[in-house]
Parts: structure tokens; sequence; C-alpha cells
């Protein structure tokens, strides 16, 4: 497994590489901030692949843990 850094826009340069490498998957930590989550939601209106999100800060992630929005 290899990193990659990539600069600029999320929504612009997700697409792109997910284009670029043959992308089938995109596994995600959840983050609550609305900015992240507005950006997850943009890059999956604009893509067609498998996106896995995972909490691995708590044992019990916070979406089922509270009704409150954190």
């Amino acid at each position: 497994m290899e990193f990659q850094l990539l600069i600029g826009s999320p929504e612009d340069k997700i697409p792109e590489f997910i284009g670029e490498n043959s992308i089938t998957a995109i596994i995600t930590d959840f983050d609550p901030l609305k900015i992240k989550k507005q950006w997850k939601q943009s890059v999956l209106n604009i893509t067609n692949i498998s996106f896995y999100e995972i909490d691995a800060h708590n044992i019990v992630p916070c979406q089922y843990a509270s009704n409150k929005q954190e």
C-alpha cells in the first residue's frame, strides 16, 4: 500500500485520482466536521465506487452512541 499526497480541492483531486488510477473503493476515517462531510458527499456524488467509513478513534462509533450532532 502506498501513500499519495494530493494538493488541491478534494472535490476535484480525489475523483481525478480515482480515474487516473482505476480505484475501486475508498476507505476513510469518520470525521464529524461539516466541511469534511461536504467533501465526502461531493466525491460520492461525482464517483461511482464503493465507499467505507470507519471510526478509528472510538470503540463505539459516535453516530451510534449519541443522537446529538457532534
